[in-house]
C-alpha cells in the first residue's frame, strides 16, 4: 500500500501583488513631517517588514522605468526594492491596448494618469491577485476603480483588487 494513499497533501500558493510606484517612493523616502506622509511611510515599511512574505511580488518593467527617475541616491532605493520583486517583463500590445482603453475619452483615467492606466493593465493581464499602492488620486479613486474594473472585465481580464499597506496590515490583526 502506498504511504500516501488516504494523505491529503496541500499546496499553499501565494496571492500575487503588483507593487506600484508611490507604495515603493514612500517606503524608502526620507522621514516626511507631514503626518499623513510619515503614517504611509510607517505602514509601508510595516508591510514590507512583516507582509510581503505572505505574496509573490510582481513588478514590471515600466515599474523599474518609473521608479529610475528623481533624485539617484532615491532612485537606487527603489530599485533595491524591485530586485525583491518577479518582473512580468516588457510591456505587451495587449497591455498598451488595456492601458489606452483605461485614459480618457475611452475610460476614467486622465490623460495624467496614462502610467497609472498602465499599472492596472500590467497586474489585470499577468494575472495578479493585488495591487499595492499609495495612490488614492488615481487607483484607490472609487468612481475610478469601479468603471476601471468594468474597462478591464470587458477587455476579458479580471481586474487586480486594489489596496493600501495599511489595509493589508490591519486585516491581519483581525
Amino acid at each position: 500500500m502506498d504511504f500516501r494513499q488516504g494523505l491529503c497533501f496541500t499546496v499553499m500558493i501565494k496571492p500575487t501583488i503588483y507593487i506600484e510606484t508611490s507604495f515603493v517612493s514612500l517606503l524608502v523616502a526620507r522621514p516626511s513631517r507631514d503626518i499623513l506622509t510619515g503614517q504611509r511611510q510607517h505602514y509601508s515599511r510595516i508591510w514590507w517588514e512583516f507582509h510581503r512574505h505572505n505574496y509573490t511580488l510582481v513588478s514590471s518593467r515600466a515599474l523599474v522605468e518609473e521608479c529610475r527617475e528623481g533624485d539617484p541616491e532615491l532612485a537606487a532605493r527603489r530599485l533595491t526594492i524591485l530586485e525583491q520583486a518577479t518582473s512580468v517583463g516588457e510591456t505587451t500590445p495587449q497591455m498598451r491596448a488595456l492601458q489606452k482603453r483605461l485614459v480618457v475619452p475611452l475610460g476614467p483615467l486622465p490623460a495624467l494618469g496614462r502610467t497609472d492606466a498602465l499599472h492596472l493593465a500590467i497586474a489585470a493581464i499577468s494575472g495578479c491577485t493585488f495591487l499595492l499602492t499609495w495612490n488614492f488620486t488615481h487607483l484607490i479613486n472609487p468612481r475610478i476603480r469601479r468603471m476601471s474594473d468594468t474597462i478591464i472585465r470587458k477587455g476579458g481580464y479580471e481586474p487586480a483588487q486594489i489596496t493600501t499597506p495599511d489595509q493589508d496590515v490591519e486585516s491581519a490583526r483581525t
